[in-house]
Parts: structure tokens; C-alpha cells; sequence
């Protein structure tokens, strides 16, 4: 009777703990930035649980796992998939291609392609008018990414239907060539190959005069230039005193123009410059990064100021 009573416990504990049974869902989220990218559409994997990302390139699911396997589509065509690592995460092509350069770069391409932006310069990528996509003539393939055909060398060539027209992108893998097709005119899609941060200390005698220093001088250079679409550059600027700092970035033109301000800077702080790195790799995904710490070979002692 022991034996019993006690099996019929650890029975009622068990049911009341819902062992057994399924635990609740998570709300998991991440965004899509190869530009914003609106309109993908992101599933738990082997699942009917989707959603599209929205302006910003975010996207929200319900999830029985913190980290799950996600599926990304452009209408019915598998884009690529990839695992959650951290929730919020943002997630790049180069991601999705796992260390491949050559595909990450091919990704990106395409998913500028379907936004007609053959510059790459586009802050929005939208995705939601895009229907009717098949790639190498097959408009559904439940086992083949256009990831896996890039990795394995293949030719890719992807119809879709946009805005009452239709379009062919042609992928080589073989020279990262990708080309936006319509009625056989077709145009090379550039994306971003560069990242270039500039870490700009001018909080000493190189910015002492903020109008007539060398901080000022070195910017009405960089901004008397235009960057070609490929290079994507990002200055972090502190000034003399406590005046605060100002972000720069290229704009859709290649001109370098202010875009923010910020509260004063220690740039003597490890932080500053980890938060600045981390910000913009994320914001704006590149195969290749530089990071410059500028200092107008004046600081005797390289160390940068509070």
C-alpha cells in the first residue's frame, strides 16, 4: 500500500507540474539587415509558425525554443536558414552563409535585386510585393535553398514578379556576379564590400579650436569626396571640451554627412569603442571591415583622451 500511495503522489505531482506535456512558448525575435530587409518571411523551421519582418527588418514568433532553427522565404522560395544564437539577434547574409564570403555576398546581392536596388545603397529593402519566384524554373523546391545552390558553384537564375513586371536575377557564384534582368536588359547589383569606422579623438590641442583644427580640417576633406556604393564609411567624432560628439556617415550619394549628435565621450574608454564597432558592424553588414583610430600622428603617447 506504501508502494502505492507514494507511486500515486509522484503521479499527481508530476501531472500538476505538467510533466509529460509540452511547456509554453517563448516569444523569440532577431532582425534581418542586409539593409533593412521588410517582408521576408521567417519560420520556425519545420513548422507552420511565420511571420514577415517589418519596416525595420524586426520580426517577432512564438517559439518552443529560445534558440530555434529559422527558415527565411521570399514568397515560396527557401532564402536560407540559420539558428538563433542570442534572442534580439541581427541577423546578416554573411550569417546565414556561415563564414562563406562569396555566398554572403551573393545573398546580399539577391536580396537587393528583389528590391530593384542595383546600387545597393537602399537604407529599405521591401520584399512584400515580390510573387510568383522560381529559381532554375521550379517554383517550389522543399529541399534546396538558393543558399545551397551558391554554395555548391551553381549557376542560379531566380524570376520573380514585382509592381506588374517580370524579372530574372542571374547569380555566378564562380565570380560573385550577380545581375538584374528585365526584357534580356540586365544590370550588375553592387553591394557594400567595405566597412570603414573612424574613431575620431579630437578631445585635445587636435580639436582645442573646434572651427580651425585638425578634427575639423580632416572632415571637410573626407567630405569634399565621394565614396564609391561599395564603401560604407562611419566617422565617431569628439571634439574639444564638453560639447558632446557627432556621428558621419557616407549617405546614398558617397557624401559623407553628420547625422547625429551625442553626449560627451570618453574615448579613453575601452567601451566607447567596443559599443561604437558593435553598432555599426551590425547596422551595416560588410565581408570587409577597417576600423581607423585617427589621431593625425600628433599623440605622442597614442592614447586616446576623456
Amino acid at each position: 500500500m506504501k508502494k502505492l500511495s507514494l507511486i500515486a503522489i509522484l503521479s499527481s505531482f508530476l501531472f500538476s507540474c505538467g510533466g509529460g506535456g509540452g511547456g509554453e512558448n517563448i516569444t523569440i525575435s532577431g532582425k534581418v539587415v542586409a539593409s533593412n530587409v521588410k517582408g521576408l518571411k521567417v519560420c520556425i523551421k519545420n513548422s507552420d509558425t511565420c511571420t514577415l519582418t517589418d519596416k525595420n527588418g524586426n520580426f517577432y514568433l512564438e517559439s518552443p525554443a529560445p534558440f530555434p532553427a529559422l527558415n527565411f522565404y521570399v514568397d515560396n522560395i527557401l532564402l536560407a536558414d540559420y539558428t538563433l544564437k542570442e534572442n534580439g539577434e541581427i541577423i546578416t547574409p554573411f550569417k546565414m552563409a556561415e563564414g562563406n564570403e562569396t555566398v554572403g555576398d551573393i545573398l546580399s546581392k539577391i536580396i537587393h535585386a528583389f528590391g530593384g536596388d542595383v546600387n545597393g545603397t537602399e537604407p529599405v529593402i521591401d520584399l512584400s510585393n515580390i510573387s510568383d519566384v522560381s529559381i532554375n524554373g521550379q517554383s517550389i523546391d522543399p529541399t534546396n535553398s538558393i543558399e545551397d545552390y551558391l554554395r555548391s558553384g551553381e549557376t542560379v537564375k531566380i524570376e520573380f514578379y514585382s509592381d506588374g513586371k517580370t524579372y530574372t536575377v542571374e547569380c555566378y557564384p564562380s565570380n560573385s556576379t550577380v545581375e538584374l534582368c528585365e526584357d534580356s536588359n540586365c544590370t550588375s547589383v553592387n553591394y557594400r564590400q567595405w566597412l570603414v569606422l573612424i574613431y575620431m579623438d579630437g578631445d585635445n590641442s587636435l580639436g582645442s579650436t573646434r572651427d580651425n583644427s585638425y578634427v575639423f580640417s580632416d572632415l571637410s576633406e573626407m567630405e569634399s569626396v565621394s565614396f564609391p556604393p561599395q564603401i560604407k564609411v562611419v566617422a565617431l567624432v569628439d571634439y574639444y571640451g564638453d560639447t558632446g560628439g557627432e556621428i558621419y556617415e557616407t549617405d546614398g550619394t558617397g557624401k559623407l554627412k553628420k547625422v547625429a549628435n551625442t553626449n560627451e565621450l570618453n574615448m579613453g574608454d575601452p567601451e566607447t569603442l567596443v559599443n561604437f564597432v558593435k553598432e555599426y558592424m551590425d547596422k551595416f553588414p560588410s565581408p570587409k571591415n577597417a576600423l581607423i583610430f585617427w589621431d593625425h600622428n600628433k599623440l605622442s603617447n597614442k592614447v586616446f583622451s576623456n
